[in-house]
């Protein structure tokens, strides 16, 4: 596996893991407040964008990668690995 694409993989696996890791802590601790936890997943997706949007894109999400998948705008190989991260 090439470094460049093990590195994308690695820089998706952590962006998803704070924007679900944030997020449902978000949920947990402030109950019905539901500002508090979409501010809180504004805030950890703008982060890790800012900060691994150059090295894979900021694709956290599997349905926007299967949407750059479906305009050929990121290999299948590309998409599998960010999926699997």
């Amino acid at each position: 596996m090439e470094e460049s694409v093990l590195r994308r993989g690695v820089a998706e696996f952590i962006g998803t893991f704070t924007l679900i890791f944030i997020g449902g802590g978000a949920g947990a601790i402030s109950g019905n407040d539901i500002v508090a936890v979409a501010l809180a997943n504004g805030l950890a997706i703008g982060i890790m964008v800012s900060n691994f949007g150059h090295i894979s894109g900021g694709l956290f999400n599997p349905a926007i990668t299967l949407g750059f998948l479906s305009t050929r705008r990121i290999t299948p190989r590309l998409a599998v690995i960010y999926w699997i991260a």
